[in-house]
């Protein structure tokens, strides 16, 4: 539950600040925040990477493995829209939604550039297109999680 929130933390248009979360330190690590917790973690906020289980979520919190979505409540369009150098959280049609300011479309600037001037790097798996978040230590992330192999740390991997 949120510190200083009632009820089960599901309620709706709760706000909660991210820099209220307690990190537990497992971050990248691709399971829950909450410390104990040892779940898959699924959801997080539109603008990162999934931090929390189903159990521990936020109110604002989205499904974030899977396909990518417009982060607006039960839409299903793809995300193009987000924060210049930031990652694609809305679709057209909700882009004014965005708590960022400056939001651009990012696909159409990656388009543009002929994809190699975006700041979201691509898997190079050739026909793929999804974002790199693996790599060797210390080097360019260059696969996605489809394509990872052994030996290939996450985007925020945790120091040991």
């Amino acid at each position: 539950a949120v510190p200083g929130e009632g009820g089960s933390g599901g309620g709706g248009g709760d706000e909660i600040m991210k820099g209220a979360l307690v990190v537990a330190g497992n971050v990248g690590a691709g399971i829950c925040l909450e410390e104990g917790c040892r779940e898959l973690a699924r959801w997080g906020y539109a603008w990162e990477d999934a931090e929390n289980c189903w159990a521990h979520r936020y109110p604002g919190q989205v499904e974030r493995l899977g396909r990518a979505r417009c982060a607006a409540p039960g839409c299903p369009a793809p995300p193009r829209w987000g924060p210049e150098g930031g990652a694609p959280a809305w679709c057209a049609q909700h882009k004014e939604a965005a708590t960022q300011p400056d939001v651009v479309d990012l696909v159409a600037q990656e388009a543009a550039s002929g994809g190699g001037g975006s700041s979201i790097a691509r898997c190079t798996v050739e026909g793929c297109d999804r974002r790199a978040r693996y790599g060797f230590r210390g080097e360019p992330k260059n696969f996605c999680g489809s394509h990872r192999m052994p030996g290939l740390v996450g985007s925020h991997a945790i120091c040991e």
